[in-house]
């Protein structure tokens, strides 16, 4: 019989803890005001607006450079199932292909390409499908982006200031 209130009592504690983490916020690329809500939480600025395609964007800020947040997988500008980051760095001169395949080495996440005028980008992809991720994963891939654009800010900047 204890055994059995043993058994009870875990699986009521199991099902608690289950409970209180689907009530968790959540953040997903299907809820923009979520992604504005948890960048301004975190202290980042978040301006919600809508791209050419009509899909939502948000301008930001990352180690003080202004990012943009794209989204993809939308159904006529709604639904959509995953975020881009993106941050552009106006170098002194253009880059070669091999300078941004350096970023690409050294910085593990990000992808980097070249604009037009030879300035390297970098963007980071986030899948949060039509559920979302929790805040906190959310924040955490946030904070480990703005270090992603620092690291990049470094390598674009500090070659200028060598040379």
């Amino acid at each position: 019989m204890q055994k059995l209130a043993t058994a009870v009592v875990l699986a009521a504690g199991l099902a608690g803890q289950a409970s209180a983490q689907s009530s968790a916020p959540m953040v997903g690329a299907h809820a923009p005001e979520s992604v504005v809500s948890a960048l301004r939480n975190a202290g980042y600025r978040a301006e919600l607006d809508t791209d050419g395609n009509g899909d939502p964007m948000i301008t930001s800020a990352f180690a003080s450079m202004v990012s943009f947040i794209y989204f993809y997988g939308c159904n006529e500008g709604k639904d959509c199932t995953s975020l881009m980051f993106t941050t552009g760095f106006d170098s002194e001169k253009p880059w070669k292909p091999e300078d941004a395949l350096a970023i690409n080495r050294n910085v593990r996440f990000a992808s980097t390409w070249l604009d037009d005028e030879g300035d390297p980008w970098i963007s980071w992809d986030v899948a949060t499908g039509l559920e979302g991720i929790p805040t906190g994963s959310f924040i955490y891939g946030l904070r480990k982006y703005e270090t992603t654009v620092d690291q990049v800010a470094d390598q674009v900047f500090g070659e200028e200031a060598t040379e």
